[in-house]
C-alpha cells in the first residue's frame, strides 16, 4: 500500500478503534449492572410464600 492510502484512512481506523472500545466499555457496564443484588424486592400479585412445611420437606431431599 502507498503511504497515502495509510494517510487517507488512518483517520477510518481511529474511528473504529474508538467505536469497538465504546462497545466494548458499554457491554462491561451492562455486565456490572447486572451483577448488582437490587436491594428492593418486587411484589408479583398472587405469589404466596412457602409454608414452613414445604420449607422443611424440601430440606431433606438429596440434591446431586
Amino acid at each position: 500500500m502507498s503511504q497515502n492510502h495509510l494517510e487517507k484512512t488512518r483517520g477510518l481506523r481511529w474511528g473504529l478503534v474508538a467505536f469497538l472500545l465504546l462497545i466494548e466499555f458499554s457491554l462491561i457496564g451492562v455486565g456490572i449492572k447486572g451483577s448488582i443484588i437490587p436491594t428492593e424486592v418486587r411484589k408479583i400479585d398472587g405469589y404466596s410464600p412457602w409454608s414452613e412445611e414445604v420449607i422443611e420437606a424440601a430440606r431433606d431431599i438429596p440434591v446431586q
